[in-house]
């Protein structure tokens, strides 16, 4: 029961201050005994170790010492034991607060409490890697895992009316920022605390690591799922594939049916020559653009998810969102006929489409759209010595202006 951990707490917390003590006498008692080897020293004659030092000089020491070792192990046992009981009690209550479960929380705040406990008596060997291996391997691995498993599973897939899947996913990016924060405290303490059994704490430190990217797998999994649930698929299916970007003096073109037709003598014009002689009044007013009210529905739905969601989770979503529906509409562009108004509007849409998904994130998607606005600035080339050039220049550049992002580019045999 709760009255039971919250003594045996308690008592670990005073066994560990009474090997703390020990180790400190012990470290007095070497600097002590060091003194008494001075001779040894000035006759170059090899100095013996602390434990060698404690055996001729003081009786009794090495009794002591054996004893603390054994309390040490003692400690290191129960230490185990408390851990698990309590993980596994934080995992059975856990609930949804603030819509994260509390399981993730409560379980790492056990594992880093046990850890630092552990570290301040200050045997490496004995206790602290020992205890951190299998906090790692039993509670990470063997508890929080198949809980968290079993938790996205449960939820169903990530829809925006699925708040079960929302906590789902929000613990999950919880757990993978609290395995990070583990790992920054166990290499702070291997550094100051292992001296020369420091590359020790690797071991664990990769458990610990291989469990967050595991959950991260399965968080962009379920963010996936919810850029699916966002995607404006009926827009893509009645409105983006059946647009046209031949845009004449008809006024119809991205919005209506692709103009040409029948002249007088039956015979059917060109579209490009029929929108020519008119292209100097420019592409229709954005508001009557194919992506204006899918870009309004689009931003109301991210806009009623975001509080709702972590950020990173969040962000995730984003740039999942941003990166199938720049492969729809792909698509949709390759098979569709372009006049210089219609390129001008699709490189105009694709502004307005990256800009508002950049502005629903802290970060930008424009390296999701990068094929998609080269072959806007492709189709927007006055010659095709300067369709060249912006080729050869895109293939020269590996990365997008976004901090380096890397983003996939049109082939020399598609463009």
């Amino acid at each position: 029961g709760g009255t039971e951990q919250l003594v045996l707490d308690l008592v670990l917390q005073e066994v560990a201050s009474v090997l703390q003590l020990f180790v400190l006498f012990f470290d007095w008692l070497d600097a002590g005994l060091a003194d008494l080897n001075g001779i040894l020293v000035a006759a170059a004659a090899p100095a013996p170790s602390s434990t060698a030092r404690r055996a001729s000089h003081a009786p009794g020491v090495a009794e002591l010492q054996a004893a603390v070792q054994g309390l040490a192990c003692k400690y290191m046992q129960a230490e185990l034991a408390y851990s698990r009981l309590t993980s596994a009690k934080a995992i059975e209550m856990a609930e949804e607060v603030d819509g994260v479960n509390t399981m993730v929380e409560f379980t790492f705040f056990v594992v880093q409490k046990c850890f630092r406990r552990a570290c301040s008596c200050r045997e490496v060997l004995l206790v602290i890697c020992p205890l951190l291996t299998t906090l790692a391997e039993s509670i990470l691995v063997d508890q929080l895992f198949p809980a968290l498993s079993a938790l996205r599973k449960r939820a169903g897939v990530a829809r925006a009316d699925n708040g079960r899947a929302l906590v789902a996913l929000n613990s999950l990016q919880q757990a993978v920022d609290y395995a990070g924060q583990l790992v920054a405290v166990v290499r702070a303490a291997a550094a100051e605390t292992f001296g020369e059994h420091a590359p020790l704490a690797e071991g664990p430190i990769g458990v610990i690591e291989a469990v967050a990217g595991e959950l991260g797998g399965q968080g962009q999994e379920a963010a996936r799922e919810l850029a699916d649930d966002l995607l404006p698929t009926a827009w893509l299916l009645l409105e983006w594939q059946m647009a046209s970007y031949v845009i004449g003096a008809s006024g119809k073109g991205a919005t209506g049916h692709e103009p040409g037709g029948e002249g007088a003598n039956g015979e059917s014009s060109p579209p490009r020559e029929a929108a020519a002689a008119d292209d100097e009044e420019g592409p229709p007013p954005a508001d009557t653009m194919p992506s204006t009210r899918m870009l309004q529905k689009l931003m109301a739905s991210l806009e009623a998810l975001r509080p709702k969601l972590r950020p990173e989770p969040y962000a995730a979503t984003v740039e999942a969102l941003a990166v199938a529906l720049a492969a729809r509409m792909e698509e949709g562009v390759l098979s569709k006929r372009f006049n210089e108004l219609g390129a001008i509007q699709l490189q105009d849409e694709l502004r307005r489409i990256v800009e508002a998904l950049s502005g629903a994130t802290d970060g930008s998607v424009r390296h999701c759209f990068a094929r998609l606005t080269q072959t806007a600035f492709l189709l927007n080339a006055s010659s095709v010595n300067e369709a060249v050039s912006l080729m050869a220049e895109a293939c020269a550049t590996a990365a997008d202006g976004d901090g380096g992002a890397r983003a996939e580019r049109l082939t020399a045999e598609e463009a």
